[in-house]
């Protein structure tokens, strides 16, 4: 209240002004004052950015300190566990290698000693190279003989053709008055051909004529009877592709018939048993009503019908869809349903 009087009376002390030089003097003092507040916010702000950029570098020193040793300690025993599984792992390869190679010069003397004796086998072995040797040499020998032979029955081929040949032409032989083809004049000794022609024994007619004659006088009864030669087979090249073999083709062509049970039976074989059945269950069974036990444990118990039952109780697919079922009515042809209905009137009328 005294400092609101103090200025009344200080603003009547002074001289009076006129309203636009206050106004101006207004405007003046509120744009000074919003300078001073802006310049002061601006201060602030820095102060304050300055303080809290420096907590922040503080708090951000701490977590990088906190993380450091976190991470150190954390590493540290990371590394340490990885160590160790090197360290066992490069242990037990090197137990590996050695008991390997322990295994290995122990093996190789059992086998050596007890199951595959070096010096039995070398042994084995040169007793095997002289008799290989031996073989050898007596395959060579047996070959040798062979071509000997081979050679000799073909130069007593060559001799007999020769000579069947020399038999033949036998009338090219030289005379006194007229040389051969084989003795030619101008050549300085006779061919070969001519001292064959000479020591061969040409045949007769009279030889020729018994030779014939000995052919016709065969049994003519017995060579009706004789079973006449079969011609050869003709080896062609087997063709390419998935064909059989003759002989596999004629085996299945003369085997015999071998007819499945659907074809061995009867037609109306499932109709002749499913009657054959009720009549049977129909001639044994002495009552068509449900046997009704007054026994506890069987009173619960369902009753179950027999087979080919047509009572009131009906007749269960065992038997008829469960194995083997036949719909009649997907017939061609009524041939089988009429049998089946004179079959059953003839075995009830007897």
């Amino acid at each position: 209240m005294g400092h609101n009087m103090a200025d009344v009376v200080r603003l009547r002390s002074r001289p009076c002004v006129s309203g636009q030089k206050y106004i101006e003097r207004r405007r003046q003092e509120e744009q000074d004052r919003r300078k001073d507040i802006l310049a002061a916010i601006t201060i602030q702000t820095w102060l304050r950015g300055l303080r809290v950029r420096a907590y922040m570098r503080y708090l951000h020193d701490a977590a990088t300190t906190i993380q450091r040793h976190w991470r150190g300690f954390f590493q540290r025993k990371s590394f340490h566990v990885l160590l160790r599984n090197a360290l066992h792992t490069r242990n037990m390869e090197f137990y590996n290698c050695k008991a390997f190679n322990i295994q290995k010069i122990w093996r190789g003397y059992y086998v050596r000693k007890y199951v595959h004796n070096y010096y039995a086998r070398k042994i084995y072995l040169e007793t095997l190279m002289v008799a290989n040797q031996i073989t050898r040499i007596q395959l060579k020998e047996i070959v040798g003989s062979k071509a000997c032979e081979w050679d000799r029955r073909f130069r007593e081929s060559d001799e007999q053709r020769m000579d069947r040949l020399a038999c033949r032409t036998h009338y090219l032989v030289s005379t006194r008055q007229i040389p051969g083809i084989y003795n030619s004049p101008f050549l300085k000794e006779p061919m070969d051909m001519e001292r064959r022609l000479i020591e061969a024994r040409p045949r007769i007619n009279a030889e020729r004529f018994l030779i014939s004659a000995r052919n016709s006088t065969r049994d003519w009864t017995e060579m009706s009877y004789q079973k006449p030669c079969s011609i050869p087979h003709i080896r062609a090249k087997k063709p390419q592709g998935p064909f059989l073999e003759q002989s596999q083709i004629w085996r299945h062509r003369l085997k015999p018939l071998e007819p499945t049970l659907r074809v061995a039976t009867s037609f109306t074989s499932a109709e002749e048993a499913a009657l054959e059945q009720k009549r049977e269950e129909w001639r044994t069974r002495v009552i068509d009503d449900a046997f009704l036990p007054f026994a506890n444990h069987r009173k619960n118990k369902k009753y179950e019908p027999l087979l080919q039952t047509s009572c009131a109780f009906g007749s269960i697919d065992y038997g008829t869809h469960h194995f083997r079922d036949t719909d009649t009515t997907k017939n061609i042809s009524k041939k089988a349903l009429a049998y089946t209905w004179k079959l059953e009137d003839g075995r009830r009328s007897k």
